[in-house]
Parts: C-alpha cells; sequence; structure tokens
C-alpha cells in the first residue's frame, strides 16, 4: 500500500482545478482509462452504513460517512499532467471515478484535495442555490453545506458512540487538505483502477473515542484539526 502525504492549505494556497491536458503538444504517448474506486473499510472490516463497529474501545456506529474529492490529478514519469476538474461526493454508495484517459506505463504521482477551494467555499447566496439539482456543490441531503455563507462541510461522519450521537463536521478553508503520492501507479494498456483505501477507524486515531465528543469544527476546533491529521493514515492507494 502506498502512502499518501497530506499539505493543508495553509502551505499549498490556492487551489487550481485543471481539464485533461499534457505538459506539450506531442499527442504520440499512447493513453489508457482509468478509473477510481474508493473502499471504505473499518479496520479489516468492510463498511456498511448503520453497522457497530469497535473503534478506540468502544462502540460506534457510522450512519453517514462522506466527503468532498476534487483536484484529481496524475503526473506520468515524462512529466505529463493529467487532470480532471469539478467535484464530487464520494460515500459508500457513490465510489467510482471516471478520471478519463492516462499515459500507458508508471505514473509518478497521483494527487487530490478532500473539500473545496475558497473561491467556491466561499461563493455568494445566488451561486449555491441556482445550482442545478445533479451538481456536487448544490444543496444535498444528507446536507453538506451549513449555510451560503458558512461555506461546506468537506468531511461529515455521523453516528453513535456507546448509544450516544456524535458528529464530526469538518470544514472552512484552513481545513482544506491536498493527499498526494509519489509512487508509481502502473496503468496498463487495456486500461486501470486506482483504488483508494478508505479506512474509517483511522479518523479516531488518538481522539478520546469515549469521550463521544463531537465538531461541527469551529466549535470543537481542536477535535476538526485531529481528525484532518488523520487524513494521512485513514486514506492509502493502491491498485
Amino acid at each position: 500500500m502506498k502512502k499518501i502525504t497530506l499539505f493543508t492549505s495553509l502551505i499549498i494556497g490556492c487551489i487550481s482545478l485543471f481539464v485533461s491536458c499534457s505538459s506539450d503538444d506531442d499527442t504520440s504517448q499512447n493513453l489508457a482509462q482509468v478509473n477510481i474506486d474508493f473502499n471504505f473499510l473499518v479496520g479489516s472490516d468492510n463498511f456498511t452504513p448503520g453497522e457497530t463497529y469497535s473503534i478506540g474501545g468502544e462502540d460506534v456506529q457510522i450512519d453517514i460517512m462522506q466527503f468532498y474529492v476534487g483536484g484529481l490529478k496524475m503526473t506520468s514519469s515524462t512529466d505529463e499532467e493529467f487532470s480532471l476538474s469539478g467535484y464530487h461526493i464520494i460515500s459508500s454508495t457513490n465510489d467510482n471515478i471516471a478520471f478519463g484517459e492516462v499515459a500507458i506505463g508508471d505514473n509518478n504521482d497521483f494527487e487530490f484535495i478532500v473539500g473545496v477551494d475558497s473561491a467556491t467555499n466561499g461563493q455568494s447566496e445566488d451561486d449555491f442555490s441556482t445550482r442545478p439539482a445533479n451538481d456536487p456543490l448544490s444543496m444535498q441531503e444528507p446536507s453538506m453545506h451549513w449555510n451560503w455563507n458558512s461555506g461546506y462541510k468537506f468531511l461529515r461522519i455521523d453516528g453513535m458512540i456507546g448509544g450516544q450521537a456524535f458528529k464530526y463536521h469538518i470544514g472552512t478553508d484552513n481545513l482544506l487538505v491536498n493527499l498526494n503520492i509519489d509512487d508509481a501507479i502502473n496503468v496498463a494498456e487495456g486500461g486501470s483502477t486506482i483504488i483508494v483505501q478508505v479506512d474509517i477507524a483511522q479518523f479516531f486515531n488518538g481522539i478520546d473515542v469515549a469521550a463521544g465528543e463531537s465538531t461541527m469544527t469551529m466549535d470543537n476546533l481542536p477535535l476538526a484539526t485531529q481528525v484532518v491529521g488523520n487524513y494521512t493514515s485513514a486514506f492509502s492507494v493502491g491498485q
């Protein structure tokens, strides 16, 4: 399994999204289709919403688990960049992205952001309320937006700890992160699928689960920051 590196928005600044492109006008390189599958786990167990799992020595029921992904980009061994614009809400029932065509062979970099960029996060009420229903950035159920001037919930986990409700709703520009893998990912001639493992148990690393705390980000920023700090262990990439 390949290790992911995390960069917060304080380091990477404004995220720019690109359409699929190459670094020059050479179109002779062979390309193949790449899909990205997100595989949800709790430790070694497959994740099913509403089921109870042992996390941090406590019985934890996860009812809602979803997050925004954007800024998907792969870089070939010859430094050609292939990118996918737009945002996607990822959950256990919406876990596949058709990335597009990528250079066959080793690709030395794969990255994506968890959240939405600051310009989108700070959009006007008109921008938000007039988005079409099929737009991942429009109103969602369950909600992925606090209200038009508070921005998006980049990550949402709702459930029960020991029979008591808890919520991890993570957002704000400072908690936008870029996840990067710089090990070679091989794309076969017939196409390939990149598997992104999402281990929900890892989001609770170092957290006193028994305390049953919640965070809506700004009301418990230390907890929100700790959850975000666990992204590098929660997300891993393979093929």
